[in-house]
């Protein structure tokens, strides 16, 4: 229910409106040192009505930036170079090019709902939630301010992020 109300508003939020806050999201996230001092980034590529994370990755010149690619239905990091639509119509890399996760410093993820203790609902399908069990760095979510409810319904496999940015505020859910 939580997905399907929200997928809904972020869908229904005028385009101006949602490049508005996109890049006060990236204003509010590129104050954060562990992102602003990081050396490789993995973050997914908008694609709908999500945020944008292009404003903030062009203002990280100087980090490798890592994007997911669908390989055999799991989530694979891969540098951000010679994009083409790929699974879902998302953009991706042709080739992958990959680095070893535990040198990711930090991961940018999208969402359709977050709670203040860091649990996120998603598509539904646990791309995602797969991927992240295998990294060990901050997870930050980036939100709108209306995609945050008071309580996600959570299931062992759901992996929380450390801390979520929307256009208002940065929550810290490792507290």
């Amino acid at each position: 229910m939580i997905r399907v109300a929200k997928r809904a508003e972020r869908d229904t939020e005028p385009l101006m409106e949602r490049q508005k806050k996109s890049l006060s999201i990236a204003k509010n996230a590129l104050e954060l040192q562990l992102l602003s001092k990081a050396r490789t980034i993995f973050s997914y590529l908008p694609t709908q009505s999500e945020v944008d994370t292009h404003p903030i990755l062009w203002e990280l010149p100087g980090a490798t930036i890592l994007v997911p690619k669908m390989i055999d239905d799991k989530i694979v990091a891969c540098i951000k170079k010679d994009l083409v639509p790929g699974y879902l119509g998302i953009e991706e890399p042709r080739e992958c090019e990959q680095i070893p996760l535990d040198e990711i410093d930090v991961v940018l993820i999208p969402g359709i709902a977050f709670d203040e203790k860091g649990n996120r609902i998603g598509r539904g399908m646990g791309h995602f939630d797969r991927f992240l069990k295998k990294v060990e760095c901050p997870i930050i979510g980036l939100a709108f301010e209306f995609q945050i409810v008071e309580k996600i319904p959570t299931d062992s496999y759901d992996v929380p992020v450390d801390m979520i940015v929307t256009e208002r505020r940065i929550i810290d859910c490792t507290h």
